[in-house]
């Protein structure tokens, strides 16, 4: 029993990297993701990107890039466009003082994508509705 689970367990493992490798290489994960479009790409300080796919975006502080991607109902593909805002602190949301204020509790949420709110309007992410400025 034990080796059966053993092998099972390997063989998932084996299987996810494949997968991870075959998801890089860059002309699948550009045709898989074709469907996201990106506003504002430039590289004089808007949105800086090494790679054309998305798995590689990086944006830079102060900006406010609008991404552009698909919304999926029961019979049909709407695009939604959602612009957030990166402070100059690299932070996603409004603007703040380095010198914390007396009787001031701050709180840096640090994560992945689902953290950052991908997808989400900056007033829909769960660190602004825990913060709620």
């Amino acid at each position: 029993m034990k080796k059966k689970l053993l092998k099972s367990i390997v063989f998932l493992l084996y299987i996810l990297l494949v997968l991870e490798i075959v998801l890089r290489i860059p002309f699948i994960s550009d045709w898989l993701f074709i469907s996201y479009k990106l506003k504002n790409l430039t590289y004089s300080g808007r949105l800086v990107s090494s790679s054309p796919s998305p798995l590689y975006w990086t944006i830079t502080p102060n900006t406010e890039p609008e991404f552009e991607y698909p919304s999926y109902f029961l019979t049909f593909k709407k695009p939604r466009k959602v612009k957030i805002k990166i402070n100059s602190q690299g932070f996603r949301g409004p603007d703040f003082n380095l010198q914390k204020p007396l009787n001031t509790i701050r709180i840096a949420f640090l994560g992945d994508s689902f953290t950052f709110g991908w997808g989400l309007d900056d007033r829909e992410t769960f660190s602004e509705k825990i913060c709620g400025h």
